[in-house]
């Protein structure tokens, strides 16, 4: 089998060069230095703040002024009702925990190697130094939740000094011969794009002040001393080191106050440590190994061969020039399954915008979950990649969620069901946010981003055929949904509308100025269309609410869908307005051809086609993962890759650029900044091209690129519940191997055409 890695030749110079560990709660970037070794560590529930209520009660008696408004065509005073009245404060932030600093007595090297292992989830580094030859090695257990790190030289002694710090609050001290941090979370951070003095706060007042944390360190040598510094521990005249990090904090949960009520997490830490240094190194890392493989493992893809043995930074560099480094492509959604893994597991928080790793403070967008597109753009491709597990902090979530999106939909709408806006953090806030500044409503406006997470309920039973799951937990969130979107449409001749509505995060002008107000849009009536037609499936499926479905089903017959404009494109509000953008980044308007797949007719096919080509393929790297997806979902391959390899242009810089997106050194998704959609939405993009579930049919190779002429894919979902194996050679398929679940017998269809060699199991 083949080997999927990561290597480089030098130390990381800076963050877009560092490499990732992560076991779902344990996050850490690797710097890999020779003089000074630096461990950026996370911790997936250290969040600023602590759980408050963010409802605006003046919000839903200005609703109805503002759909008036609307309805008038006076959409700026619309908007500044909105903005006046309507919106809130910001959400928290998830903030970095801190640095484990190895500092060696050695310099320079020869030989340089570090290498993350994708197939183990173990980096390693080797080089020498004075003709010895220096071992590192490092993983994060989830089994185990701990972080490992082994040093050795060959022949050598090691000497080192080993620290921890944190840009928060924080003391240091050594207690029973173990490293300790213990820290402070603020009560409050504000966000980076605001205008603040202190954007980091912190209050003596105990009902106003954030969690604890702790970084616990342990140190094994086999031979030499280990000794307690000013805060730090030295070691001498060691062959091995071992050294071993355990991270925690006092929340509980989303509803608990996490000073006043917090864990107790040095207590958490010392369990597991003790736990953990009960077994050897090595038995950790196989028990370690054996569990990542298993998700891991699943699936294989190959698009043909590369570059494989030359370093990954130069890779990228030299991959616009080197096309034929076809082997990169089926790396970089390795890479994304990987990042995945090591950031979403059973137990821990969702992925959130930069994964679990954020050394920033504050964060670029608080690096919370933005949920117009980032946060689900997140799960587009697990479960076609074979990774439901990963899927489990989403769906939690969205029942957390669920628990406050109902007050919030009564308290702003005076609506049933439950409502979600465009960012939610570790406390589920619900809100729309907005800090009651103009301009806002382009984002803060977005009450329909709990329907769109529902969607993935729905797609976690469709994949998996998890009856007790949509049964007893995801049907009543669907259901609620659905009566959200139902108390929020009203009447518009004879049609229903959701208004008001916009369209995330575009706007358009009208009297020479930016609005984002409108009476309907695009993607505000699809999602409603959406939820209200998986609701109808499952209380199918489970035969439940019949009366309540035939009610729904009446309703959907008059809902408004898609309307096309003079260029031929799908408008994206409710009428024709001349956009402030023509080339905006996000795609909302299209939501109804994916992740929806709502999309039945040529005509509004070709509608789609046109907006994607006036949109155009410039954008942040998550954008240009949309429009891949999109492409693919018109079965056109060829674009659908250019946007993949418009994802792989190299970006050196870290500063916010909503036009530059790109791949950092490391393989990560550059917005810029760095965050984690683009890396995993690719492989959502990928697993669209290679087969889907349509129309009751599996299709396969719908939008394969010419440029994949050969290759082959073991373990692949699509829903339905049914696994695919295929294999092509020059463009044309050779195998099909299909394992279904149910074992329903799946009609297959090739090259527009019924497809009768496929295997069927």
């Amino acid at each position: 089998m083949k080997m999927n890695k990561l290597f480089y030749l030098k130390p990381a110079q800076d963050n877009t060069q560092t490499l990732p560990l992560g076991n779902g709660h344990i996050g850490a970037m690797l710097y890999s230095g020779v003089k000074e070794d630096i461990y950026a560590l996370n911790d997936d529930t250290l969040w600023s703040g602590y759980p408050k209520d963010t409802d605006n009660p003046l919000s839903s008696a200005y609703l109805e002024k503002i759909r008036q408004l609307t309805n008038q065509g006076k959409y700026l005073d619309a908007q500044k009702t909105a903005e006046r009245w309507m919106y809130g404060s910001w959400g928290q932030s998830y903030l970095p925990t801190g640095n484990l600093r190895v500092t060696l007595d050695h310099d320079g090297y020869d030989s340089y190697k570090r290498i993350l292992s994708l197939d183990n989830a173990v980096h390693t580094v080797e080089y020498i130094n004075n003709g010895v030859n220096y071992f590192r090695e490092a993983f994060i257990s989830y089994p185990d939740d701990i972080m490992c790190i082994r040093y050795t030289a060959n022949g050598a002694s090691l000497s080192m000094n080993i620290a921890v710090d944190s840009k928060l609050k924080n003391t240091v001290k050594v207690l029973d011969g173990m490293l300790i941090l213990e820290g402070q979370a603020p009560g409050d951070c504000v966000p980076e794009y605001m205008q603040a003095k202190e954007k980091v706060r912190y209050n003596n007042t105990a009902a106003l002040q954030g969690m604890r944390y702790e970084i616990l360190v342990y140190v094994l040598t086999d031979t030499g001393t280990v000794s307690s510094g000013d805060g730090s521990l030295a070691v001498s005249d060691a062959h091995t080191v071992q050294i071993y990090i355990s991270v925690n904090t006092s929340f509980k949960s989303f509803d608990t106050h996490p000073y006043l009520e917090g864990a107790d997490c040095h207590k958490k830490c010392s369990l597991t440590m003790k736990r953990a240094v009960k077994k050897s190194f090595e038995a950790l890392k196989r028990r370690h190994i054996k569990d990542y493989r298993g998700l891991f493992c699943r699936l294989e893809l190959d698009l043909g061969k590369g570059f494989d043995g030359e370093p990954s930074d130069k890779r990228l560099y030299e991959f616009k020039n080197r096309p034929d480094d076809l082997s990169l492509y089926s790396l970089m959604y390795q890479y994304g399954r990987y990042l995945l893994i090591s950031s979403s597991r059973p137990g821990t928080q969702p992925a959130n915008l930069q994964g679990i790793w954020n050394e920033q403070l504050p964060a670029p967008w608080s690096c919370n979950y933005t949920t117009n597109i980032n946060v689900q753009m997140n799960y587009w491709g697990a479960l076609g990649a074979n990774l439901a597990e990963c899927c489990m902090p989403l769906n939690e979530m969205i029942g957390q969620l669920a628990q406050n999106w109902q007050k919030t939909a009564k308290t702003h709408y005076g609506a049933d069901g439950f409502c979600v806006h465009h960012n939610t953090d570790l406390w589920r806030m619900t809100s729309p946010v907005g800090s009651w500044g103009g301009g806002t409503t382009r984002y803060a406006y977005f009450p329909l981003a709990g329907a769109w997470l529902t969607r993935h309920l729905y797609e976690y039973y469709m994949y998996t055929l998890d009856r007790k799951f949509l049964d007893e937990y995801a049907y009543g969130l669907i259901k609620m949904s659905a009566a959200f979107c139902d108390s929020m449409l009203v009447e518009d001749g004879e049609k229903l509308i959701f208004s008001p509505a916009a369209s995330p995060e575009n706007m358009f002008v009208v009297d020479g100025q930016k609005c984002a107000m409108s009476k309907y849009s695009a993607m505000y009536q699809s999602i409603v269309i959406d939820a209200f037609n998986i609701f109808l499936q499952c209380s199918e499926i489970l035969d439940r609410d019949t009366e309540y479905a035939d009610y729904i089903r009446e309703r959907l017959k008059n809902v408004q869908f898609l309307e096309i404009g003079s260029s031929g494109q799908i408008l994206e509000w409710d009428r024709q307005f001349t956009e402030s953008d023509p080339h905006h980044r996000h795609l909302s308007q299209l939501y109804a051809l994916y992740p929806a797949k709502m999309i039945d007719s040529k005509e509004l096919a070709d509608a789609c086609r046109r907006s994607l080509e006036l949109r155009g393929d410039e954008g942040t790297g998550w954008s240009c993962v949309w429009k891949m997806c999109l492409w693919a979902c018109l079965n056109d391959g060829n674009r659908a890759l250019s946007l993949l390899d418009r994802l792989m242009t190299p970006v050196i810089t870290d500063q916010i650029n909503f036009k530059g997106g790109g791949t950092y050194p490391n393989l990560l998704n550059a917005h810029p900044p760095f965050q984690i959609d683009g890396s995993l939405g690719l492989v959502a993009g990928i697993n669209e091209m290679l087969a889907r579930f349509e129309n009751g049919a599996i299709i396969l190779l719908p939008a394969l690129a010419d440029k994949w002429k050969n290759g082959s894919v073991r373990g692949l979902k699509v829903d339905g519940g049914y696994t695919v194996d295929l294999k092509w050679t020059e463009g044309v398929l050779k195998y099909a191997y299909i394992h279904s679940l149910s074992g329903d017998i799946p009609k297959v269809i090739y090259n527009g055409a019924e497809y009768k060699n496929a295997v069927i199991a």
